[in-house]
């Protein structure tokens, strides 16, 4: 089985990436996994952590930025949609989104696969936002969840509903 591990960027080796680099050395012994990111830092792409992983980047965008292609990742319509996989385990809001955008086109089953709520639509108060918010990625996305809070949350709610199974 051809099992896509979706995420929004490859820019670090952080908690979820390492999640992410597990399960595909677990499901590697009977499957086929692919490690799909909005967007990937080019020089952590062929670094030996990810040593043999097939790593794609699925965002096209015009510039090699992150928040550029993570964004244009959710406003596509059908990011995933040339991509060929039978299952799909998502690991942020922004992936289930697309995971579910690709079952809706493709009837392909997805698993959200939750760590934590997308910080950046949940602040509890003021002091954390600003806490948040200390590179620009972090900054676009507060001032993201600030805007859209109120929809974006209902749709965070909406894209766990319909995965075929949470974690």
């Amino acid at each position: 089985m051809k099992i896509a591990l979706v995420y929004d960027f490859l820019s670090e080796f952080g908690g979820i990436e390492r999640v992410m680099k597990t399960q595909a050395d677990y499901l590697s012994k009977e499957h086929q996994p692919t490690l799909y990111f909005a967007y990937v830092e080019r020089e952590l792409k062929g670094h030996q952590f990810f040593q043999g992983k097939d790593i794609q980047e699925y965002s096209w965008w015009f510039w090699h930025r992150l928040s550029s292609k993570v964004i244009w990742s959710f406003l596509n319509p059908f990011p995933l949609a040339r991509k060929d996989f039978d299952l799909a385990i998502s690991h942020s809001f922004i992936s289930s989104w697309n995971c579910l955008k690709n079952k809706w086109l493709k009837k392909t089953k997805y698993i959200a696969f939750i760590h934590h709520p997308p910080q950046f639509l949940y602040f509890p108060d003021k002091e954390t936002k600003i806490a948040y918010a200390d590179s620009t990625k972090r900054k676009i996305a507060a001032f993201c969840g600030t805007i859209a809070g109120a929809p974006l949350r209902w749709l965070d709610k909406f894209v766990v509903k319909k995965a075929d199974a949470v974690f």
